[in-house]
């Protein structure tokens, strides 16, 4: 069973077949194209049958039932006027717009703005990966509360020198290179970086200025914020040996030594 028509085909006329008549000079497709056929709208061929050259039109030789006449006075102005492809909302367009008709269609729905447009076709963002949370959050020790301010920093950290700026980050102090070991070779003391201590031969280790314990302090902040890392990681063990170890004579890894 062929499916229903659009109920907007009860506006429109439409041939089954294509239609040639060339003594009368006509000549009509019954399909736009292999998808659609083609509609000619009712109002608008009532409207061109009320003009005398369309709806007083005899066809020559006589002998035509009246009926007759009537469908090529029809076919007359399908002739003389474009036809519309079939489609409901190509057809639906056209009544919106006729100014013959009477019909009156429901209201269309609102125009979806650009701005919802995007917020529908925007990516969703990538979900947080719970092992990077859980690795930075280690950071802190058993701690996992989440820092809202910047701490007061405690009476072992020496206050920042009048006129040093803490919010750029200033350049650490330059470390000694560590000797590389090449290939193959077995570690020895030769090859490894030791750390000077108050019980070795070279004396005891030399304390950072007060300016240039404040630039580091500054800098150590900072790292913490770019990275996202609490604060109170520092007095976390491993980060106080660390420092303690890696950057002697300052005051970040005292408490842990």
């Amino acid at each position: 069973m062929p499916p229903a028509r659009a109920a907007i085909w009860d506006h429109f006329h439409n041939i089954r077949e294509d239609i040639q008549l060339p003594e009368l000079g006509i000549a009509l497709k019954a399909k736009k194209n292999a998808s659609y056929d083609n509609a000619w709208c009712r109002a608008c061929v009532d409207k061109m049958l009320e003009m005398p050259e369309y709806g007083l039109w005899m066809p020559g030789g006589g002998g035509y039932e009246e009926g007759a006449i009537e469908t090529m006075r029809q076919y007359r102005v399908f002739a003389a006027t474009e036809a519309i492809r079939g489609q409901p909302k190509n057809m639906e367009r056209h009544i919106r717009r006729c100014q013959y008709t009477t019909v009156v269609l429901p209201p269309l729905p609102p125009p979806v703005s650009n701005s919802k447009k995007k917020a529908a076709s925007a990516v969703p963002p990538e979900p947080v990966d719970p092992a990077l949370s859980i690795a930075r959050a280690g950071l802190a020790g058993p701690s996992t509360s989440t820092l809202t301010s910047l701490p007061t920093l405690d009476s072992s950290v020496p206050a920042p020198a009048p006129g040093t700026s803490t919010s750029t980050p200033t350049t650490l102090p330059i470390l000694p290179a560590a000797t590389s070991i090449p290939p193959g070779a077995p570690a020895t003391p030769s090859h490894t970086q030791q750390r000077p201590t108050s019980g070795s031969g070279s004396g005891p280790t030399p304390r950072l200025t007060r300016e240039r314990q404040a630039e580091l302090d500054a800098d150590i902040y900072n790292l913490f914020l770019s990275l996202g890392v609490p604060f109170d990681a520092r007095t976390c063990l491993v980060f106080g040996q660390f420092v303690g170890r890696w950057i002697p004579g300052t005051s970040w890894g005292e408490d842990q030594q």
